[in-house]
């Protein structure tokens, strides 16, 4: 960079990174989310223009589940001529009410003001299967869109939570410990009413997919949601991705480059000893980024904070080791609502933990805490 260049991005820093005015929310307000009543927003997303900008409905939105191989889908499919995925993955709307109370004219023109003409409008936000108040929130805003449910194991996706946890420093507990505490009673009914963003509660109910995706088909239709399981998309990837173009009637004869590559593979240990904000906030960081428009500078911090979490996590060797007895105790915790489940799709799911019958037994030990009576 010559002179000239870096004395006019140090110039410009002023102009490129305003003061922004707080909004009535507070932050943390918004990072947990609210069941309160928010005020009415356009009951539905229109077809419309505003200035250049577009105002459309999704095509489609993939809702889940956490840990259950999204991210890979994601980029499967954004290799599709036909689809428009959303760069920022797993940027949150219809759960994250900062952003929902400016409306969904406000989230195209800042998210999808670039996209192109004829392609598919999707995103993927695998929190949305956790958050009780997206599905009547989605269908709301819009009641054609089709959904995307990518099922893993549940005893599996509970464990990848959990390891994501300790990587994150929010859980110190041993994920025996944590199971046990989980499944208080008390504290199963607290979890399946909290919103999304507690990292170390909550993910044993993240699991319940017949209770989750009931919620969803209450109000849409059965021929709205496609429900594919994460063990497929690894051993038969191209089978799963033309089950997912016909769904969306679009070529189904159209194979990714990377099919079959995965991503964000769990783990419990950062490559660098830092996060996306220590970077983020680092001087020369900002130096760099005082090079673009503020416009381009929103898109580079967004986009640089999912994919830096991404690949700052060192794979497990082994993927980590469960305890036998938690895992037994997590297969009795799941009976029912996999047996839900199986009625729900009008199937069994490819899950040996739940279709075999010895399987179905008392727990290990007993769920209560010791110093309860």
């Amino acid at each position: 960079m010559n002179r000239a260049m870096f004395e006019s991005c140090t110039s410009s820093r002023k102009k490129w990174f305003p003061l922004r005015k707080r909004s009535s929310a507070t932050a943390s307000d918004s990072q947990r989310g609210s069941l309160a009543p928010t005020p009415d927003l356009p009951r539905r997303a229109s077809a419309t223009r505003e200035g250049n900008q577009k105002v459309r409905p999704l095509d489609f939105v993939i809702i889940g589940a956490q840990k259950s191989g999204t991210t890979s889908l994601y980029r499967y499919l954004q290799w599709h001529p036909s689809i428009y995925l959303l760069p920022e993955k797993e940027a949150p709307f219809f759960n994250l009410d900062a952003a929902y109370l400016r409306g969904w004219e406000w989230y195209c023109q800042e998210f999808f003001g670039g996209a192109p003409e004829g392609k598919l409008w999707a995103k993927a936000t695998p929190s949305y299967m956790a958050d009780q108040r997206v599905p009547q929130r989605l269908h709301q805003a819009m009641p054609a869109t089709k959904l995307i449910a990518l099922l893993r194991n549940p005893v599996d996706r509970a464990f990848s939570h959990y390891r994501m946890a300790v990587k994150r420093g929010l859980e110190k507990r041993s994920f025996a410990e944590s199971v046990i505490d989980q499944l208080q009673p008390a504290s199963l009914a607290r979890d399946r009413l909290l919103p999304v963003g507690i990292e170390q509660q909550g993910y044993l109910v993240m699991g319940e997919y017949s209770r989750i995706l009931g919620n969803y088909l209450e109000r849409f239709s059965r021929n709205q949601l496609l429900v594919l399981f994460t063990e497929d998309l690894a051993a038969q990837p191209r089978y799963v991705i033309r089950r997912i173009l016909r769904f969306l009637g679009i070529e189904e004869t159209f194979e990714p480059p990377n099919l079959g590559k995965h991503y964000h593979v769990g783990g419990t240990a950062r490559r660098v000893p830092f996060n996306a904000e220590d970077v983020s906030g680092n001087r020369w960081f900002n130096l760099f980024l005082g090079c673009f428009s503020a416009h381009q500078q929103k898109l580079l911090r967004r986009r640089f904070h999912f994919w830096f979490k991404v690949w700052n996590t060192r794979p497990d060797p082994a993927g980590g080791k469960m305890p036998p007895e938690i895992r037994r105790l997590l297969v009795c915790f799941y009976q029912d609502d996999i047996t839900r489940l199986h009625q729900l799709l009008g199937g069994p799911v490819p899950w040996l933990d739940f279709n075999l019958p010895q399987q179905r037994q008392d727990p290990p030990f007993s769920l209560v805490a010791d110093d309860e009576p």
